[in-house]
């Protein structure tokens, strides 16, 4: 007979919780406390600026309405000149600027695109010459920046040819 094997459910299960449990049981009720301590520092504070504004609200408007009266040629003189010019010219550019949009994107998608084309087709021109002429054969891009002249090439010594005048006697006598 084979002895019983032992299962899950014979196993104790551990009764004691780890430690962190507790440190973040502690953390949240940290944090719960601190959120409620800054709930009722906002309710109080404003509270106290409700407070304080009723009156001079009340003040306030009841000193306007004369000092409008009083202001309304300053107030509209400004908003002409505002009108004038500072909305006029933006409503202007921006509109114009509305217009040309299509066009500077073109532009400078073009621009873009052939900057791409003539740096593929300088590279490519470099590595042909490299395999057509080799690395010794070509002026560097230092020596062009810099405006040093490259040192001419000597040409090859040309031979010596001397030409004999000859003397022909006229046949015709």
């Amino acid at each position: 007979m084979v002895p019983p094997t032992s299962t899950i459910a014979d196993v104790p299960a551990n009764t004691t919780t780890p430690p962190i449990v507790y440190f973040f049981q502690l953390a949240l009720n940290i944090a719960s406390a601190a959120w409620s301590a800054t709930l009722v520092f906002i309710s109080s504070g404003w509270s106290l600026f409700k407070a304080i504004l009723t009156p001079a609200a009340s003040l306030l408007s009841a000193f306007s309405t004369p000092l409008l009266y009083i202001l309304a040629p300053v107030i509209v003189l400004a908003r002409i000149l505002l009108e004038v010019l500072v909305l006029a010219p933006y409503y202007l550019i921006t509109g114009v600027a509305r217009e040309v949009y299509p066009l500077y994107v073109f532009v400078g998608a073009a621009c873009l695109w052939a900057a791409f084309v003539g740096l593929c087709a300088r590279g490519a021109t470099h590595y042909m010459q490299l395999a057509i002429f080799g690395s010794e054969n070509l002026v560097s891009v230092r020596e062009v920046a810099s405006g040093a002249k490259p040192e001419p090439r000597k040409p090859k010594a040309a031979k010596k040819v001397s030409i004999k005048e000859e003397q022909v006697e006229d046949v015709r006598s």
